[in-house]
């Protein structure tokens, strides 16, 4: 996992990022206080970004909520679209534009690229969320 903090707007990864039981979202202290334990805080987190398993063309993690541009097989252009986890239980590209969602491992996608993520690039998509 991966968080979006509220607090300072930045990208908590996830070897930062811990869950407990309760689902309180903690993150590794920013001040620590020279003891051998990993100290921890809570945070703010205003989105907690599942890792999907996948990687882009590049070889970059690609997480829930990333902004992927890639090739369709079938068409011209460059589509962009949000990672999804999708209500088929798989991981998806959702362009927002009402159609299906595509599957992201569909031999017609191809190239995926990270191009941001919906925190801190909302305005890649068409309608800037």
């Amino acid at each position: 996992f991966r968080g979006w903090r509220k607090h300072d707007f930045g990208m908590a990864m996830d070897h930062d990022v811990f869950v407990d039981c309760d689902g309180q979202v903690w993150d590794r202290a920013r001040h620590t206080h020279n003891t051998p334990n990993t100290e921890v805080e809570t945070v703010e987190v205003v989105a907690l970004m599942q890792y999907t398993g996948l990687k882009d063309r590049d070889g970059k993690d690609i997480y829930e909520g990333d902004v992927i541009e890639y090739r369709w097989r079938w068409t011209e252009g460059v589509p962009r679209a949000e990672m999804v986890f999708d209500e088929r239980g798989l991981w998806a590209l959702d362009d927002r534009d009402g159609s299906p969602n595509v599957m992201l491992g569909n031999d017609n996608v191809l190239e995926p690229t990270i191009i941001g993520n919906i925190h801190e690039n909302g305005s890649l998509l068409k309608d800037g969320k």
